[in-house]
């Protein structure tokens, strides 16, 4: 007979992306809340055309107050959240509405893929990690934190992995630019100093700012907390290692990604940057090991980290093309970048590349 579902969301302004993400929404939901938390646009017009459940809540910069508010209106057996700039495609919705019907009974807790938009020029933006999606209503779930908001997941719960979904978080503008910096102050004069899941967090968003160097600063004190942070660690590397970039710092980054390494929060984005690192100093050697390495690198998204799927095998080939290009080595060249422009054909690195090996005679 299958499940009930009900899908809830908390929105602000969000007409340019609403009624996107509702007609993937209702092609699966058994029921849809709609939680606003002060819009002045067609926010609640649009809502109102999918749903009848549409409720106020006042904004108190506070997400996990928000969430809860939309999960106490909810009735389905399962309550799963949404962003309204989340996109679920024509066959996502498909597979959800399957899932509904052949979720094992047991299950507590759904675990779906969750993503940046694709995009085969902005390749940093495509990421992939699993999200907990859907609770059984019965657990009581319960959001917790200002500023990205979870909820805690019983150790005993049983927990179902869809690999074969992917929803795609596809923003097309930022309406409160400074909202998480100003939540994240919050968040520190409430605690005094940031837990370190907040640092990981943190760190990222000063990358975003351009704030290189806090970004760096926070990082390098993440690594130095215990237990090793292994999980946090992972999910602020890209930030960290795109400042010490900007920064110039490669000597230092090196060595920092050396020491992870040795302390195992290893993972493809390491690996690579660690190739290109060596690479910038010619060191062809420690590069090549390196490159090859991440691109052997087997992927397990249950290990909750993000994963930029550009690392998995495009970037360490194009970083091998050019490895081997440097070094003479043609035929080797050739090969590792016609396997990248398999992944992302209409990348501009490769149409340059692809033009350089034209004027070369391919190989």
């Amino acid at each position: 007979m299958g499940i009930t579902l009900s899908v809830c969301m908390i929105v602000r302004d969000e007409a340019p992306v609403l009624a996107r993400c509702l007609e993937g929404v209702r092609r699966f939901a058994d029921e849809i809340i709609i939680v606003d938390t002060g819009s002045v646009d067609e926010t609640r017009e649009i809502a109102l055309g999918y749903t009848g459940r549409v409720y106020d809540f006042p904004w108190i910069d506070d997400f996990a107050a928000a969430r809860n508010a939309a999960y106490s209106y909810a009735a389905g057996d399962y309550v799963m959240w949404l962003d309204a700039d989340d996109v679920v495609s024509p066959e996502d919705g498909q597979r959800l509405k399957e899932l509904k019907q052949t979720l094992p009974p047991e299950t507590d807790v759904v675990y779906l893929l969750y993503g940046g938009d694709t995009d085969q020029n902005n390749i940093y933006q495509n990421t992939l990690i699993f999200r907990d999606r859907w609770f059984r209503r019965s657990l009581k779930p319960r959001w917790q934190g200002r500023l990205h908001e979870f909820i805690p997941i019983p150790a005993d719960a049983k927990e179902y992995y869809a690999d074969q979904i992917r929803l795609r978080h596809c923003k097309l503008r930022v309406n409160d630019p400074d909202r998480n910096m100003r939540i994240h102050r919050l968040c520190l004069a409430e605690q005094k100093e940031p837990v370190v899941r907040d640092m990981g967090f943190l760190c990222n968003e000063y990358y975003a700012k351009g704030s290189f160097s806090q970004a760096a600063e926070v990082f390098q004190t993440l690594t130095r907390q215990t237990p090793f942070p292994k999980f946090d660690i992972c999910n602020a590397l890209f930030s960290y290692i795109w400042s010490m970039k900007q920064l110039k710092k490669t000597d230092e980054l090196i060595e920092m990604l050396l020491t992870l390494k040795e302390r195992g929060a290893v993972n493809e984005l390491l690996l690579c940057e660690l190739g290109a690192a060596y690479l910038t100093r010619r060191d062809d050697e420690q590069a090549e090991r390196y490159l090859l390495e991440a691109l052997a690198l087997p992927i397990d998204y249950r290990d909750m980290a993000v994963h930029f799927e550009a690392y998995h095998e495009f970037l360490p080939c194009q970083k091998l093309s050019k490895l081997y290009s440097l070094r003479g080595n043609r035929e080797l060249a050739y090969a590792y970048f016609t396997r990248a422009e398999k992944i992302y054909p209409e990348n501009r690195s490769i149409r340059l590349n692809r033009l350089y090996f034209s004027n070369m005679g391919g190989i």
